[in-house]
């Protein structure tokens, strides 16, 4: 157990569960995507699939668990290491400072997690929950998309 604290308590340590986290949700979306294109063989394909993952059993509320503790643990340790780049210099450089290395990507990462994280919630209330989908018809993930897919703004 005390190694497990060094891990989470040293910055390296964090940024190791950064990696690791964002690699399950890397291989997660991959799946998702390469699983999604069924839809391009139509309705049969793809309903089948989405019948056979809700007939797992706990396997796919289990798989969601996974993602869900990758994405929370994600974020925390993601407040935490930003936090710690606070702390460590809370007054910037006097006159600015021009970024030597980094690239525009990695300076605004926070800020495409934050968009990524707000799709993804979009996301799953609409094809999922089907709260945010005005002709949502339960079990038919095929209309589903057909139907969702025809908004420019959804597609967009």
């Amino acid at each position: 157990m005390n190694r497990l604290w060094l891990l989470w308590d040293s910055s390296v340590g964090k940024k190791v569960i950064m990696a690791v986290t964002g690699l399950i949700m890397v291989a997660y979306l991959i799946t998702h995507v390469l699983a999604n294109l069924l839809v391009f063989q139509g309705p049969a394909n793809l309903n089948a699939y989405s019948a056979f993952l809700h007939g797992t059993g706990g396997a796919l509320w289990a798989a969601r668990a996974v993602l869900l503790a990758a994405l929370v643990l994600h974020v925390i340790v993601a407040v935490q290491l930003a936090g710690r780049r606070y702390e460590a210099r809370p007054v910037g450089y006097a006159g600015g400072r021009e970024p030597q290395v980094s690239t525009w990507a990695s300076r605004s990462i926070r800020w495409g997690g934050a968009l990524i994280l707000a799709f993804l919630i979009y996301h799953i209330l609409h094809f999922t929950v089907g709260s945010a989908h005005a002709d949502f018809v339960e079990g038919d993930p095929y209309h589903n998309v057909a139907t969702g897919f025809r908004n420019p703004w959804i597609v967009g």
